[in-house]
């Protein structure tokens, strides 16, 4: 369970909301290598001077992960949530269901080559005055990561984007590429 109260001190209208939620779940893993997770919830938003005033969303989180080798793996999983928008002005949330497969191949002890797909349709929900539009996005990223010892990580990455969208100006394709170097300790 968890009770959660948002309280921006500028934001539009609406964006400021109160929030129980509650879920529960199992892990299973029939041998060391394979690994299904369920989680089942739902959430109850409510918000302030905007309508619709609230929204009520289940939650459904289904992943299974494979490990065939050391720090290597294929995951793949279906979730159902209640998102935020990225546009608060005329809409409140974001229904979107996501589909993904990730997987994790170490090509030697120091080398590791990762790549995942997304698929998210959802659906935007207006506020009163607006109309709900339907957006789909995908998402596929590569990367190759070099990792000398416990604490350093260096990784080169590609990751292309595509939204299409019911609203012509929330349509976009976008391709990224990244080096980066972490150090943990």
């Amino acid at each position: 369970y968890r009770h959660q109260d948002v309280d921006y001190q500028f934001a539009p209208a609406g964006k400021n909301k109160h929030s129980e939620y509650l879920m529960g779940g199992f892990d299973y893993a029939p041998d060391p290598k394979l690994s299904l997770t369920v989680r089942l919830g739902a959430e109850w938003r409510r918000r302030l001077n905007v309508l619709p005033a609230n929204e009520t969303a289940p939650f459904v989180e289904i992943t299974s992960k494979y490990t065939y080798g050391k720090q290597s793996y294929i995951s793949a999983g279906y979730n159902y949530d209640l998102a935020e928008t990225s546009d608060p002005i005329h809409y409140n949330d974001e229904r979107t269901n996501r589909i993904f497969v990730n997987i994790q191949h170490a090509l030697t002890p120091f080398i590791v080559a990762s790549g995942s797909i997304d698929y998210e349709p959802g659906r935007l929900i207006a506020k009163t005055g607006y109309s709900s539009i339907n957006e789909t996005s995908s998402h596929a990223g590569v990367a190759l990561s070099y990792l000398p010892n416990k604490n350093w990580s260096m990784s080169a990455t590609y990751d292309y984007d595509k939204t299409i969208s019911d609203n012509p100006g929330r349509t976009l394709t976008r391709s990224r590429t990244g080096v980066n170097a972490s150090f943990t300790f």
